[in-house]
Protein backbone atom coordinates (compact mmCIF):
# COMPACT_ATOMS: atom_id res chain seq x y z
CA UNK A 1 0.00 0.00 0.00
CA UNK A 2 1.24 3.71 -0.70
CA UNK A 3 0.45 6.13 0.96
CA UNK A 4 0.04 9.77 -0.68
CA UNK A 5 2.83 12.06 1.49
CA UNK A 6 1.50 15.38 -0.39
CA UNK A 7 4.91 15.97 -1.56
CA UNK A 8 5.78 15.96 -5.47
CA UNK A 9 8.66 14.31 -7.01
CA UNK A 10 10.95 16.93 -8.36
CA UNK A 11 12.32 14.62 -11.21
CA UNK A 12 11.54 15.59 -14.91
CA UNK A 13 10.89 12.85 -16.97
CA UNK A 14 12.99 12.62 -20.25
CA UNK A 15 11.68 14.35 -23.19
CA UNK A 16 12.90 10.87 -25.76
CA UNK A 17 11.13 8.81 -22.93
CA UNK A 18 7.64 10.84 -23.52
CA UNK A 19 5.08 8.82 -26.33
CA UNK A 20 5.49 10.63 -29.36
CA UNK A 21 1.63 12.41 -30.37
CA UNK A 22 1.98 11.17 -33.80
CA UNK A 23 4.35 8.29 -35.18
CA UNK A 24 4.09 9.44 -38.82
CA UNK A 25 4.67 12.89 -40.51
CA UNK A 26 1.65 14.79 -42.25
CA UNK A 27 0.89 13.95 -45.58
CA UNK A 28 0.82 16.99 -48.04
CA UNK A 29 -3.03 17.17 -47.74
CA UNK A 30 -2.73 17.83 -43.86
CA UNK A 31 -0.01 20.23 -43.95
CA UNK A 32 -1.99 22.15 -46.73
CA UNK A 33 -5.36 22.43 -45.07
CA UNK A 34 -3.09 23.37 -41.56
CA UNK A 35 -1.66 26.13 -43.11
CA UNK A 36 -5.25 27.05 -44.98
CA UNK A 37 -6.79 27.27 -41.41
CA UNK A 38 -3.83 29.40 -40.16
CA UNK A 39 -3.90 31.85 -42.98
CA UNK A 40 -7.45 32.37 -42.40
CA UNK A 41 -7.06 32.52 -38.90
CA UNK A 42 -4.46 35.36 -39.37
CA UNK A 43 -6.96 37.26 -41.68
CA UNK A 44 -9.40 36.82 -39.17
CA UNK A 45 -7.05 38.50 -36.73
CA UNK A 46 -5.66 40.82 -38.76
CA UNK A 47 -9.18 42.15 -39.89
CA UNK A 48 -9.94 43.04 -35.84
CA UNK A 49 -6.58 44.93 -35.51
CA UNK A 50 -7.69 47.13 -38.25
CA UNK A 51 -11.25 47.21 -37.03
CA UNK A 52 -9.83 48.76 -33.58
CA UNK A 53 -8.35 51.29 -35.29
CA UNK A 54 -11.74 52.75 -36.68
CA UNK A 55 -10.83 50.93 -40.46
CA UNK A 56 -13.99 49.68 -42.04
CA UNK A 57 -13.72 46.13 -43.58
CA UNK A 58 -15.33 46.33 -47.37
CA UNK A 59 -14.06 42.98 -48.74
CA UNK A 60 -12.36 40.28 -47.46
CA UNK A 61 -10.46 37.27 -49.72
CA UNK A 62 -11.94 39.58 -52.76
CA UNK A 63 -11.08 37.83 -56.05
CA UNK A 64 -9.66 39.34 -59.56
CA UNK A 65 -9.64 37.07 -62.01
CA UNK A 66 -6.57 34.71 -60.58
CA UNK A 67 -5.67 36.75 -57.72
CA UNK A 68 -6.63 37.65 -54.54
CA UNK A 69 -6.41 40.50 -52.37
CA UNK A 70 -6.97 39.51 -48.02
CA UNK A 71 -8.54 42.99 -46.78
CA UNK A 72 -9.78 45.86 -48.60
CA UNK A 73 -10.12 48.60 -46.28
CA UNK A 74 -11.60 52.18 -45.72
CA UNK A 75 -10.76 55.25 -43.12
CA UNK A 76 -10.91 58.72 -43.85
CA UNK A 77 -10.32 59.24 -47.31
CA UNK A 78 -7.61 56.47 -47.25
CA UNK A 79 -8.96 52.78 -48.79
CA UNK A 80 -5.69 50.29 -48.18
CA UNK A 81 -5.51 46.75 -50.03
CA UNK A 82 -3.93 44.19 -47.25
CA UNK A 83 -2.09 41.17 -48.00
CA UNK A 84 -1.51 39.16 -45.00
CA UNK A 85 1.35 37.29 -44.52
Amino acid sequence: MHLHTGQTSSRIPNPACLPRPHNRRPTAKEVKQSSFAFGVDSERFVAAFLRAGDYTILATRARVGRAEVDLIVHRDDIVAFVEVK
